[in-house]
């Protein structure tokens, strides 16, 4: 989504999609709350547009991260 992309702050977004319960769940990391706060309305509001009928009210958890490892593809 180039519009998180654009966002000071931003770091990646993630969605899991869970076929035992037809749920996602989306993991979104960024550099700080207020990164975090703006990503967060800006993905809400793309999948109220995009899938009007998929999205109930989401429950959102916040929290740091302490350990990140990442693999780096070449």
């Amino acid at each position: 989504m180039p519009l998180l992309d654009k966002t000071p702050g931003f770091v990646s977004y993630y969605v899991v999609n869970s076929k035992e319960r037809d749920r996602a769940t989306s993991f979104t990391v960024c550099e700080n709350q207020a990164a975090m706060d703006k990503v967060n309305q800006i993905a809400l509001d793309w999948v109220k547009r995009a899938l009007p009928n998929t999205l109930s009210d989401p429950e959102v958890i916040t929290g740091e991260l302490p350990i990140a490892l990442t693999h780096a593809h070449v």
